[in-house]
């Protein structure tokens, strides 16, 4: 058995084919990872989501905090998700200093304020923050007090946050970062 993309455009443009795996649950054949978005009822620390991804398992891979690489990959949390969520980056370790925490490895990827205070992302990594006018007069980060955390935000840009946000219920999880992805069969379709 198979599956067979068929289609009547006369576009011989190379797709891309995202799969929604279960409930929550996508496969992104671009970047061969899989990603979970828990939504809860009651607000959730950034602490708490990345200790909740690192110790989950999804098709036999360990989870991690989503780092977020590309475009295409925030797209697909963005727009596929449809929630604000945490992602698995940090400046508490040092102010405007931010890091992709993966277990207890940091990345850098991004040092001081947003773009148009001289902020700027090192090693040519992908980053979304907020611009400025679009949520407020400083655009993102803003490092304020105590916002070290990232946050996705339903619009796919980013969003510095302190570790407890009141109105963050959700996180993002990526499984298959180490580049070992199970086969996954389609059955019943």
């Amino acid at each position: 058995g198979g599956l067979q993309f068929m289609s009547t455009s006369g576009d011989i443009v190379p797709r891309l084919i995202t799969w929604v795996v279960g409930h929550n649950t996508i496969y992104s054949a671009n970047t061969k990872h899989l990603y979970y978005t828990n939504i809860s009822s009651d607000p959730i620390s950034w602490q708490a989501a990345k200790a909740s991804c690192e110790s989950a398992i999804l098709f036999g891979l360990k989870g991690q905090l989503t780092q977020v690489s590309s475009s295409i990959e925030n797209n697909i949390l963005s727009w596929k998700m449809g929630k604000n969520g945490w992602i698995g980056a940090s400046d508490a370790a040092q102010e405007s200093s931010w890091n992709w925490l993966l277990g207890t490895v940091a990345t850098p990827f991004w040092s001081g304020l947003n773009s148009e205070y001289g902020g700027t992302n090192l090693n040519n990594a992908y980053t979304a923050w907020e611009p400025i006018g679009i949520a407020s007069t400083t655009g993102e980060p803003n490092n304020l007090q105590g916002d070290n955390y990232a946050l996705m935000q339903l619009n796919g840009f980013w969003a510095d946050r302190p570790n407890y946000d009141p109105l963050t219920r959700s996180y993002f999880c990526e499984f298959g970062s180490t580049g070992v992805v199970p086969s996954l069969s389609l059955i019943h379709i």
